[in-house]
């Protein structure tokens, strides 16, 4: 499995967030911030864009990364998915 950074900005009308929401924490994948979520997941990036892009409106922003092992750094202040990104990269 991949290790995948996503993150969207639902628009209006519709913001379909608890869906998108439900879908992602299925998948296994933990939220960094507000929009932004870690996960292992199948396929390539444009297959998990895809899989997401079944979930919200045609106006929705969704960018997916693939992350690599490396140099990554977390300002302060964030809780959520620090263990994720010590744990997977």
């Amino acid at each position: 499995m991949a290790k995948y950074l996503i993150t969207y900005d639902l628009r209006a009308p519709g913001r379909k967030y608890d869906t998108l929401v439900a879908a992602l924490r299925k998948a296994g994948c933990v939220p960094i911030a507000e929009s932004v979520w870690l996960g292992n997941l199948q396929g390539n990036a444009l297959g998990v864009r895809d899989n997401i892009r079944a979930l919200v409106d045609a106006n929705d922003r969704v960018v997916v990364i693939e992350l690599k092992p490396g140099d990554w750094a977390v300002w302060q202040g964030f809780t959520e998915g620090i263990a994720w990104l010590e744990a997977n990269l």
